[in-house]
């Protein structure tokens, strides 16, 4: 890996790549568990619609990071639309 004054450049496998320093401290932040919004350890019913007119209750949570729906299971360990570490101890 080099690293420039803007960002680093790293070679995986033969190819180089230039990362820019935000997208590099974005991805480290990303795997610090961060607490899901609200999370209590009591259940947060959100309904959707199945695509046939019929309606599911799910137990979901907001994503901290980017506000997106989580299905409310503590073996997530990362958000499947950010990529964000979750933290599903209660508050």
């Amino acid at each position: 890996m080099e690293v420039t004054k803007k960002g680093a450049v790293l070679t995986v496998d033969g190819a180089r790549g230039y990362f820019p320093e935000a997208l590099i401290v974005t991805a480290i932040e990303k795997q610090i568990p961060k607490k899901v919004k609200g999370y209590t350890g009591k259940p947060c019913s959100v309904k959707a619609f199945d695509g046939a007119c019929k309606v599911e209750t799910f137990l979901c949570y907001p994503c901290s990071v980017c506000s997106k729906w989580i299905h409310a299971n503590e073996n997530n360990k990362y958000c499947p639309h950010c990529g964000q570490a979750l933290d599903w101890s209660a508050e």
